[in-house]
């Protein structure tokens, strides 16, 4: 079930992530029964883009039309931000199957030190729409 994000489901996407989630931002969440399997955390919104945090464990196609439709048919956003570890290969490798295109690299953007690739999808090419 796709739902509004409550404070437990963000705090477990801070965990997932290594990141920490402040105010404005916007989210929701993918469970089954009570276990939250994808949260998307939607934050820093320019009008055009829009910065998208993933943390899951399972990414269906339904939670991916959730995600896509909230960027382009709420926000009116071209473009959608996503950034991920550089050793997450499974994120790198969804990213590729989204049509995401890697626009760069920010250095050390985690806590741990860890660099972080730099994914966009724009309006046109966002999958499973």
């Amino acid at each position: 079930m796709i739902e509004a994000t409550k404070a437990d489901d963000l705090r477990w996407a801070e965990g997932m992530t290594g990141l920490k989630f402040h105010p404005p931002l916007a989210a929701v969440s993918f469970k089954r029964g009570d276990d939250v399997r994808a949260v998307a955390v939607f934050q820093n919104y320019t009008g055009t883009d829009i910065e998208v945090t993933i943390a899951a464990r399972e990414l269906p196609r339904s939670f991916l039309r959730a995600v896509r439709g909230y960027v382009v048919n709420q926000l009116h956003c071209r473009r959608a931000t996503f950034k991920t570890r550089v050793t997450n290969i499974c994120a790198i490798k969804a990213m590729a199957r989204l049509n995401a295109i890697c626009e760069g690299r920010q250095h050390k953007l985690y806590a741990d030190g860890s660099d972080a690739l730099i994914f966009a999808i724009h309006d046109e090419d966002f999958k499973h729409g």
